[in-house]
């Protein structure tokens, strides 16, 4: 395992997340990032490498894997197809963003 040590204080946070993720499972997300998931080393007085669960992040927000694989390309608006594992999705993006209701996933 590696832990990578870094200020998180000059680095913001970006997750990427499926369009049809319900608001439930982002809330849930934010509050395991903040909770458990960052690391950042505190000394203690007894021990020189004290980790704790803590993060202090300038800014944090979600993006659309789709969203982001358009910016990746160098474009805003496009049509992306996503062949995962388990699933297919197609997803329309324009201007950076995705039309409610127009995302597809095929099991």
């Amino acid at each position: 395992m590696f832990i990578i040590f870094f200020a998180s204080t000059e680095h913001p946070l970006l997750l990427s997340e499926k369009p049809w993720n319900p608001r439930e499972n982002r809330e849930k997300t934010i509050q395991l990032v903040f909770e458990k998931c960052i690391p950042s080393v505190q000394p203690s007085a007894h021990m020189t490498n004290t980790l704790s669960w803590s993060v202090n992040v300038p800014a944090f927000t979600f993006a659309t894997d789709a969203s982001l694989t358009m910016f990746a390309a160098g474009k805003t608006t496009g049509l992306s197809v996503n062949c995962g594992h388990d699933a297919t999705s197609v997803t329309p993006v324009y201007e950076g963003m995705i039309p409610s209701s127009t995302s597809l996933s095929l099991p």
